[in-house]
């Protein structure tokens, strides 16, 4: 958008939804639309580039909002989740983990976290009914998608929802040590140090094989936090400091009834 913008012409094409073909603003406006709609699409950063700015075609950058003339010729509605068996929503539910994962490596993360949310839709609230096997297939595949989301959510910047994620992840498998590390990690940022000290000592002794990495986020964890009492202290310090020099304000001055 702007004087001297790009122009870019594309013939007829068709494309399937949530798999990061197109714009992430683009794929979501078309889900809205009707059969033969005509839409001015307006996308902002956040739904174009900027989380991924090495796909912007030439003269376009990552800060730019881009205006899409669309027009929705035709549309094939997928199958409906009702008549599909366990099986079928299983393996459903492993394509839209893959999709995600294919999109996250990309910086498609918008989109990523919304074929994970899909994935996990499918077996949200009951895996009671099915076999044994199935269930632990299914649960496995609900864990790897909260952590996957949780990851999302953490290069975001969004430390609220990668706790939430990586607790749904913990209830499901309380034994998961990519969950601890994840949720230690977010508990960092908040400098919630007992808690995040918490998690990764348990994550390190669920994971030895990735000891170095979790030790270096624990050395991190000790930085910090000496920071912290050294910043506390110094406050302390001169916050005493000013309660002891005579005349300074809220100095009481004792008399002599």
């Amino acid at each position: 958008v702007g004087d001297g913008a790009p122009f870019l012409v594309h013939e007829n094409f068709s494309f399937k939804v949530n798999t990061g073909i197109v714009l992430d603003g683009l794929d979501r406006a078309s889900q809205s639309m009707k059969k033969g709609e005509k839409s001015l699409v307006t996308v902002k950063p956040k739904y174009a580039y900027e989380l991924c700015p090495a796909l912007a075609p030439a003269g376009v950058s990552a800060n730019d909002t881009i205006l899409i003339d669309a027009e929705l010729i035709d549309f094939e509605k997928g199958k409906d989740t009702w008549s599909m068996s366990f099986e079928e929503e299983a393996e459903e539910m492993r394509v839209h983990k893959d999709v995600g994962n294919g999109l996250f490596k990309l910086g498609h993360l918008f989109l990523a976290m919304h074929n994970y949310e899909r994935a996990i839709a499918f077996f949200e609230y009951s895996t009671s009914e099915l076999s044994a096997e199935l269930c632990r297939d299914v649960n496995r595949l609900l864990v790897q998608c909260h952590l996957n989301i949780a990851a999302c959510n953490e290069r975001l910047h969004d430390t609220a929802n990668v706790l939430v994620h990586c607790k749904k992840a913990l209830e499901l498998d309380p034994s998961s040590g990519k969950a601890l590390f994840r949720r230690g990690s977010a508990y960092l940022t908040m400098l919630e140090f007992y808690r995040a000290e918490s998690d990764l000592k348990y994550a390190l002794r669920l994971c030895p094989e990735r000891e170095a990495v979790i030790k270096r986020k624990l050395n991190d964890l000790a930085k910090l936090r000496a920071e912290e009492d050294r910043k506390d202290k110094k406050l302390y310090h001169n916050m005493f400091a000013g309660l002891g020099q005579p005349g300074t304000d809220g100095d009481v001055e004792m008399k002599d009834a």
